[in-house]
């Protein structure tokens, strides 16, 4: 295109631009408005959760590193028709022998399975697990205890210990009240102290299948805690029992730690269900939480708290 053909297309063009856009004084560059790119506020970049348990699925094939065990267990590959849920492996403690007496006299013996862990005060911890409960007195001998009902009724616990030594019990299930008929295994296994199964009437044992337990704790100090897995003996040493474990989390969220905590209020919201018979509608009130290192407030009955 020669110079006289430019000229002629920018004349051109700007003829067909609308009155308020103006050319140039040099009569070829357009006078256009000025562009400014907006641009929101900068977000900080997310901090990850961080995972404090290590170990978690057992997948060294060995407790450790992470994990200590008081009394009896093992880590496995299975039991039984159960296999791990996640990996190769999980890990397995049960009340059988090379389990320890317990000095509290709650149990006839014990095995405790914990990791310590550094926590951080009023930093909000979600705590995971996979679980089997498997007992050797269910279907038979726990019916066997006549009138006590202590008796024949072995009972698992996970805790969580703080670092001023408080213990918050997370989860319990005890023989009498975990199985159903239909929860009942002849398999022959024998695995850490646990022998069960066969053909004979008192050769079965329950289980619970895996289930996963999931919460939410709140640090009350800075230090070390642990978490805790027990299975007890109660009444007897004859009959054992033991739990299956995998997937085992404690993640801290950074977002929850602020310079303190406080439930906020919100607004009653009008709200009227499409099967609710006709009428006014209803009020609900929803809360939120905000949570961090100071305090956490009691759940009021009707009223909004009042922040101090």
């Amino acid at each position: 295109m020669s110079e006289q053909q430019k000229k002629q297309s920018v004349a051109l063009a700007a003829a067909l631009l609308p009155e308020n856009v103006k050319t140039g004084t040099n009569g070829n560059d357009l006078n256009l408005p000025l562009i400014v790119p907006k641009t929101g506020p900068l977000t900080q970049p997310i901090e990850p959760i961080t995972e404090k348990i290590i170990n978690g699925g057992f997948e060294t094939a060995i407790f450790p590193p992470g994990w200590n065990l008081d009394g009896a267990g093992r880590v496995v590959g299975s039991f039984g028709q159960f296999t791990a849920p996640n990996g190769q492996f999980m890990g397995f403690i049960s009340t059988g022998p090379g389990s320890l007496p317990d000095p509290s006299g709650r149990f006839v013996q014990s095995t405790t399975l914990s990791q310590p862990f550094q926590v951080t005060a009023g930093t909000l911890y979600t705590v995971k697990a996979t679980y089997n409960f498997v007992s050797n007195e269910y279907p038979f001998w726990v019916n066997a205890a006549g009138d006590n009902p202590f008796k024949f009724n072995d009972t698992t616990d996970i805790r969580i210990k703080g670092p001023g030594g408080q213990t918050t019990q997370l989860s319990q299930l005890q023989v009498s009240g975990a199985f159903t008929p239909a929860q009942v295994s002849n398999q022959i296994v024998s695995v850490a102290g646990f022998s069960a199964g066969g053909d004979c009437p008192t050769c079965g044992w329950g289980y619970t299948g895996f289930k996963v337990v999931s919460f939410s704790w709140l640090a009350p100090s800075s230090g070390e805690a642990s978490l805790l897995f027990e299975i007890g003996d109660v009444g007897d040493a004859n009959f054992a029992s033991g739990l299956l474990l995998d997937d085992v989390s404690v993640l801290q969220d950074p977002r929850s730690s602020c310079s303190r905590v406080e439930r906020i209020w919100s607004a009653p919201a009008r709200i009227r269900s499409s099967s609710s018979p006709a009428g006014p509608p209803r009020s609900t009130r929803s809360w939120s939480w905000r949570l961090g290192r100071r305090r956490a407030w009691p759940v009021p009955s009707s009223t909004p708290p009042t922040p101090t």
